[in-house]
């Protein structure tokens, strides 16, 4: 479920890369919280919250949640 999902944020058209780094960032290496991959990332917080919140939504999906 959830390589379905990294898999579903990587392939997205235009910022697929920037939201496998996020994920990368905050969940698998965790060198960042959320506000501090933001920083990084050069992109704003809600952008940051958008990103995170389809991926989570797409493991949810992925498990039968949603």
């Amino acid at each position: 479920a959830v390589r379905k999902a990294v898999e579903a944020a990587g392939s997205v058209p235009g910022n697929g890369h920037l939201r496998m780094k996020l994920v990368e960032m905050v969940y698998f290496k965790r060198p960042h919280t959320m506000e501090g991959a933001c920083h990084a990332l050069h992109i704003s917080y809600g952008t940051a919250k958008n990103y995170n919140h389809d991926f989570l939504c797409g493991i949810a999906k992925n498990f039968g949640l949603l």
